[in-house]
């Protein structure tokens, strides 16, 4: 029986219940000045006993409901976590149970082989990438070569650089994702954050195409977070402004905040992002690959994706605009920032 029949059954039930009750009470009440004293009352008490017995069934089956209700509920938000449901399918609402437990199921077994699948993927490309940028490094380093040989293998090391934090930034995207990297939150220095990602950045990247000017005039005295993921965080952004600019573009951090929140902003006067692009950044589940500056054909989202992933484990929220008249903006809030006496 499906959740129509069990719906028809109650209000069938009610309806058959119902009628042949108050028939019997209007009769009853009509004799009642026709009757002695002891008659009157056994028919006030056979007629309390009918409203009292409908009234039972009425609450019987809206409990009924509410469990069912409840039981699915459940259910769905099993599936919603990636978990497998195992609703009884001989209730209340048996096909709706048995199509969200094959549904659950199914979702299990996606996650499972993605999760798989990024765990090996990370582990094959581990070896050979690290033998590249090795190799590469030496060869940037090695005096006896020309320039234009040293700077063709500056390229090499530099993108073998940017696909293993990809790599890097997939695997944490799905411990994130599977509750399987918890935070170690520590009271942190936004500003020194802040210039350590500055650092780290201009240390990979060439500083003449990527300036970066830090702000952190305004900055509060702490926060509280996860220092790694949140350096991760800077990094990312600072990344994502220069791999959308490939010919340049001058990029500004900003830290300010107060007693509540602390507000890091990433901003660039570069190309920006097409508007219905920014509609899928800022949409409340963000999806997977959306990114594409304009006048570019394809790109790819995890960079911005582990932001988010990030943001959302410290309660935080994060918000993509674009600059005027042109760049791209990214501002991340995230709660408790301290200012100290």
């Amino acid at each position: 029986m499906d959740g129509r029949s069990f719906l028809r059954r109650g209000l069938a039930l009610c309806a058959r219940l119902m009628p042949p009750m108050l028939a019997a009470n209007l009769v009853l009440v009509s004799l009642a000045m026709f009757l002695p004293v002891g008659a009157l009352a056994a028919a006030a008490a056979v007629t309390a006993a009918n409203f009292a017995l409908a009234l039972g069934i009425l609450r019987r089956w809206d409990r009924r409901m509410g469990e069912a209700e409840a039981m699915l509920l459940a259910g769905v938000q099993r599936i919603a976590g990636g978990e497998a449901p195992s609703l009884p399918e001989d209730g209340a609402f048996p096909e709706l149970c048995a199509a969200l437990n094959r549904a659950g199921y199914r979702a299990a077994e996606r996650e499972r082989t993605r999760e798989d699948w990024v765990r090996g993927i990370s582990h094959d490309i581990r070896t050979p990438l690290a033998l590249a940028l090795g190799y590469a490094g030496e060869l940037e380093e090695d005096p006896s070569l020309p320039p234009a040989a040293r700077e063709q293998a500056g390229i090499i090391r530099r993108q073998a650089e940017r696909l293993r934090r990809l790599v890097e930034d997939l695997g944490l995207i799905s411990k994130l994702e599977a509750h399987m990297r918890p935070l170690r939150p520590e009271k942190l220095s936004p500003a020194e954050l802040a210039r350590r990602a500055a650092v780290d950045f201009l240390e990979q990247e060439r500083r003449e195409r990527w300036p970066v000017e830090l702000d952190v005039e305004r900055a509060p005295d702490a926060i509280e977070g996860d220092e790694s993921l949140l350096a991760r965080m800077l990094g990312n952004l600072l990344q994502n402004a220069a791999a959308h600019n490939p010919g340049g573009c001058r990029i500004r951090l900003l830290v300010e905040g107060s007693g509540e929140w602390c507000r890091f902003v990433v901003s660039d006067d570069g190309a920006g992002a097409a508007s219905e692009k920014l509609a899928e950044l800022n949409a409340e589940d963000f999806p997977e690959c959306v990114f594409r500056p304009v006048g570019q054909s394809a790109a790819h989202g995890l960079g911005l994706r582990l932001v988010c992933r990030i943001v959302q484990a410290h309660g935080g929220r994060v918000c993509f605009a674009n600059e005027t008249p042109h760049g791209f903006r990214v501002e991340v809030e995230l709660p408790g920032g301290q200012r100290l006496a």
